[in-house]
């Protein structure tokens, strides 16, 4: 069985989903009859990912906690206020359009992003936090990604799409219609702007550019639909 844990508390059943933008989100069946509130850290096998709990939670028929997850400190839908700003580079509205609403820019995101000189000066409406975000991103050429890290911070960038090869992995079924494959693994360690590069012995090598991953538990154990893009 692989190791998933919340909070150092066992995760019974559930599923969490890692999109190649945005936030990612979890819905589990913990061992605890604890109300949980505040951050949370989800390890799964090797991976630890830093987030909070939402609002939703409560006991299920099993007398488990049930619970919402999000990446980050969830607060992206906080409104922050207007805000005008000279030629600037981008890093600045976007570190304050984060810290404004509550988050982080990470360390980790792309420098020609942060570095790219918004030249006509930037004016930021009153708006939520992820829509102040979007504005900014919409304004650089080749509108980059976005999307919460391990360590719950934002990274922005342009993808490099690294390959990655996972051990002891069995690939179970796969739809090419739906652009889905689903695998087994004790350590599913493969997240969306990767490709997945891997051979079964009937198919010709295959590099998939990893867009969503969605890990469903039970019981302890994982089974991780991917959806990929066409390169």
């Amino acid at each position: 069985m692989a190791q998933c844990t919340l909070n150092g508390v066992g995760v019974y059943d559930g599923s969490v989903t890692f999109p190649r933008i945005g936030v990612w989100h979890a819905d589990l069946s913990v061992a605890t009859l604890d109300a949980p509130s505040g951050t949370a850290e989800f390890v799964l096998g090797s991976q630890t990912w830093q987030g909070a709990f939402s609002l939703q939670s409560g006991r299920d028929l099993g007398g488990r906690q049930r619970v919402r997850v999000v990446g980050g400190m969830g607060t992206l839908g906080t409104l922050v206020q207007a805000k005008g700003y000279n030629p600037v580079i981008a890093r600045i509205p976007l570190a304050d359009a984060l810290t404004d609403s509550g988050e982080s820019l990470s360390a980790s995101s792309d420098p020609a992003i942060l570095n790219y000189t918004l030249n006509g000066g930037w004016v930021r409406f009153a708006s939520p936090g992820s829509s102040a975000l979007l504005a900014i991103l919409d304004s650089i050429p080749n509108t980059p990604s976005w999307r919460v890290v391990p360590d719950g911070s934002i990274w922005v960038g342009y993808e490099t799409w690294p390959v990655v090869n996972l051990d002891n992995t069995a690939y179970l079924k796969s739809d090419p219609s739906h652009s889905s494959i689903m695998i087994g693994s004790y350590d599913p360690d493969i997240a969306p702007g990767e490709i997945l590069q891997f051979s079964t012995g009937i198919q010709d090598q295959q590099n998939l550019k990893v867009s969503v991953v969605t890990h469903n538990i039970s019981s302890g154990r994982i089974q991780t639909s991917i959806l990929y893009e066409n390169f």
